[in-house]
Order: C-alpha cells, then sequence, then structure tokens
C-alpha cells in the first residue's frame, strides 16, 4: 500500500511539473523523507523507479 502511494506521489509530480528540475525537486523531498522514516533501501528503490519510470514516460 505504501509502495503503491509513493509510486502514485511521484506520478503526480511528472504530470504537474513535467520538467527535469520541477520533477526532481518533490521526488529529492520525497526520499529524503523516506529515508530518515525507513532506511536507506527506500533510496535505491526510488532511484530505481526514478530511471524506470523517466524511461518509461519519456517512451509514451
Amino acid at each position: 500500500m505504501l509502495t503503491l502511494m509513493i509510486i502514485f506521489m511521484i506520478w503526480i509530480c511528472w504530470k504537474i511539473f513535467k520538467g527535469v528540475f520541477g520533477f526532481l525537486l518533490p521526488l529529492i523531498l520525497i526520499i529524503i523523507g523516506l529515508k530518515l522514516f525507513f532506511g536507506l533501501w527506500w533510496l535505491w528503490l526510488l532511484l530505481f523507479l526514478l530511471i524506470g519510470g523517466n524511461r518509461y514516460f519519456q517512451g509514451t
């Protein structure tokens, strides 16, 4: 459930800002918050989602 919420937040950030810097700023804030709460493995997971999601949205 939490993972779905994170993906949804990232998707909304992408749709609203549509730019690299406008997209990375809220994503960095999310990563920092999750890193503080859940530890480093969330950071790597979100970086993986960022790279995969970035390629997915650019491809469509």
